[in-house]
């Protein structure tokens, strides 16, 4: 899967290091920094570093100020939704859960229509070619188009929901 960067996990191993709490400062730069990486072409990053800040609630000191929304924003880049018309579109169209479509985007990629697997797997739903032919992709299709690799991706979890009869788990 993705990772930050050497540099990038160093700072926030040792921001979240050996249970040290974080204070407002640190909080505030870590939340705009993941921001940054999400509307920057990095949502993977953003995703990553989101997610870190929120599977450790308890390392963030008591504050003087609501961080209400520190912490909303937080969830928001953890469990975004870019390409959100793409992904409604195409699970409207193969009538299945746009929450199932985005959770395996997120999963499988972080959002990175650039996502690459050692197995060759491509794009924001991580397919394979032979997957995404039988899916219906034309020739010299692209999966690493978000438009052609969501479209394909739902109409895979829609042929996967009717194989397994609609066990979402069995599905993604």
């Amino acid at each position: 899967g993705k990772q930050l960067s050497h540099p990038e996990r160093v700072r926030v191993q040792s921001a979240l290091a050996g249970g040290r709490q974080l204070d407002a400062h640190q909080l505030l730069f870590l939340l705009t920094r993941a921001d940054l990486y999400m509307k920057y072409g990095h949502p993977e990053k953003g995703v990553i570093l989101a997610d870190s800040l929120l599977k450790r609630p308890a390392m963030v000191k008591p504050f003087a100020f609501d961080l209400s929304d520190c912490f909303s924003s937080l969830e928001r880049l953890a469990f975004p939704a870019p390409y959100l018309d793409l992904f409604r579109q195409s699970a409207e169209r193969e009538r299945v859960p746009l929450s199932l479509v985005l959770a395996q985007a997120r999963t499988e990629s972080f959002f990175d229509p650039d996502a690459r697997s050692p197995k060759d797997a491509r794009g924001l739903l991580q397919l394979l070619v032979s997957t995404a032919k039988l899916e219906g992709m034309p020739e010299n299709g692209d999966l690493f188009s978000p438009e052609l690799n969501i479209a394909l991706g739902a109409k895979h979890i829609a042929t996967l929901l009717k194989k397994f009869d609609g066990r979402p788990a069995l599905s993604a």
